[in-house]
């Protein structure tokens, strides 16, 4: 059996799975199939908690497929058509459907449209539809640089007076460790970016390599420019009749907490005391008896300025920045910024998360960082009015049908040679199973046996008689140096 298979570092990235709701034929003929497209460094369940609680608030029968969110927007848009495709709630290609995307996922949206033409209406939550600058700094190699300037600006007055001062006071100590927890989030922006925001992946030699998908969200790439190109414009205003798009907003300071923590107050506390702690050791070492020491003391106030301008770097890489400034008075410790950004949601500039040509654009108030778009109540209910408003899917006026759910247990790494087992597990009564590999059906049971040679994508459809229906599938990552038959 031939078996078609991505590259190593996409494949260990890589699960394809595809959360089905539906009830059969009644809630075919009530109900309106809503896809959920998700983003990169993401799957289908970022979207099962909104998704759910509109289902339970209007009669939308959502359909959340996980994608390969690592691939161009090009390959990602020809899965999601297969997918659909194979749905039975969307599998009509004479049904066009609303669509709610996230982030990357609006332009793998705006992407299907051009190749498959289903999308009757479509919502975008900060979607970078005019590219991400963050994207272009990470391509030439600016995130890095920053990120390693700032690192050796911390580290540097630690590594230099624990090795040459022998009576190391405890202030050194304490530098560090109040510190560390910074030195670990600038660490994200650099090597902890890529599984975190999903800008690059890691090889087993340990190489960050960029994700194909980093290329298409530069701004100013080909895949940007043919989406807002004036001919795709003129084709999604006259095929896509509601286009909105959603926006929130981060103050510029404290944006890189809010984005990658989950208690963005508590790193800004953190950091004032790491910024507390630098200026001691600079105020302790000024008058120092020794020389080498005392004509070193500035290094501490370089580790100081590099943590007050974390703000200012993080709107540089994202290309929010409009003006700065600092004031540190090394003597009393005393400093104040200046800062003035464009608005964004922390990652994503609101003038490119405008839905180009769109019929409506929301900007929702209040603080809801990229990062946490999907689990904002704001973003939901905004969602909800849309749906209902512009989209007219009515109100749910009973309760939901039952969500049917399949998945798929076993390894996702196998060595070439392995034979390795999956089973199924569903919530669907008296349930049937088809098996396929790369889309060939191989197996009707609830476990399949398989002797692997190369990397597939392993799929499940079940069903019943009385219209119940669930599909999942996995990739399984085949190489020499792999495990045998293992989960990631």
């Amino acid at each position: 059996m031939r078996r078609f298979g991505l590259s190593a570092f996409a494949a260990l990235a890589i699960r394809s799975l595809c959360l089905l709701a539906l009830s059969g034929a009644a809630l075919q003929a009530q109900d309106t199939a809503v896809v959920f497209v998700h983003g990169i460094n993401s799957s289908a369940e970022v979207w099962t908690g909104i998704a759910s609680n509109l289902q339970q608030r209007l009669r939308v029968a959502p359909v959340i497929p996980s994608l390969n969110w690592a691939r161009t927007e090009g390959e990602q848009a020809t899965q999601l058509s297969g997918i659909l495709n194979a749905n039975p709630l969307t599998a009509s290609f004479a049904r066009r459907m609303p669509f709610v995307a996230h982030s990357n996922g609006g332009l793998v949206t705006r992407e299907y449209r051009r190749g498959d033409g289903r999308v009757r209406h479509a919502v975008t939550v900060g979607t970078p539809h005019f590219g991400a600058p963050l994207a272009n700094n990470w391509l030439s190699g600016t995130t890095i640089s920053i990120s390693q300037f700032i690192l050796d600006r911390l580290l540097d007055p630690v590594r230099y007076y624990s090795l040459n001062d022998i009576e190391a006071p405890s202030v050194i100590d304490w530098a560090y460790w109040v510190s560390y927890p910074l030195i670990w989030l600038v660490n994200v922006i650099d090597a902890l970016l890529c599984p975190v925001a999903g800008f690059c992946l890691v090889l087993e030699a340990g190489t960050y390599v960029a994700a194909p998908v980093v290329y298409d969200l530069a701004v100013g790439s080909t895949a940007t420019q043919m989406l807002n190109s004036s001919s795709n414009l003129t084709q999604e205003e006259a095929t896509v009749a509601q286009r909105v798009g959603i926006r929130t907003f981060t103050p510029p300071s404290g944006a890189m907490f809010d984005l990658f923590t989950e208690e963005p107050e508590a790193w800004e506390i953190a950091q004032e005391l790491a910024i507390a702690s630098y200026i001691s050791g600079y105020q302790y070492y000024r008058d120092h008896w020794d020389y080498f020491l005392q004509a070193n003391a500035w290094l501490w106030v370089d580790g100081a300025a590099a943590l007050i301008d974390l703000d200012y770097w993080w709107q540089t890489l994202t290309g929010t920045l409009v003006s700065y400034s600092r004031v540190l008075d090394q003597n009393t410790g005393f400093y104040g910024t200046y800062l003035e950004a464009f608005p964004s949601d922390g990652l994503v500039p609101h003038l490119s998360a405008a839905y180009p040509s769109g019929t409506l654009q929301i900007e929702l108030p209040g603080r809801i960082s990229h990062s946490k778009q999907l689990r904002s109540a704001a973003v939901s209910d905004a969602l909800f009015a849309v749906l209902n408003e512009r989209f007219e899917i009515p109100i749910r006026d009973g309760p939901p049908p039952p969500t049917y759910v399949a998945s798929i247990n076993g390894p996702t790494l196998a060595r070439s040679g392995n034979i390795c087992s999956w089973s199924a597990a569903t919530n669907i009564p008296d349930a049937a199973f088809q098996w396929s590999v790369d889309g060939a059906v191989v197996s009707a049971s609830p476990e399949i046996l398989l002797s692997v040679q190369s990397s597939f994508t392993l799929s499940l459809l079940v069903s019943n008689g009385q219209g119940a229906s669930a599909s999942t599938s996995i990739f399984v990552s085949v190489g020499t140096e792999n495990a045998n038959c293992e989960s990631q």
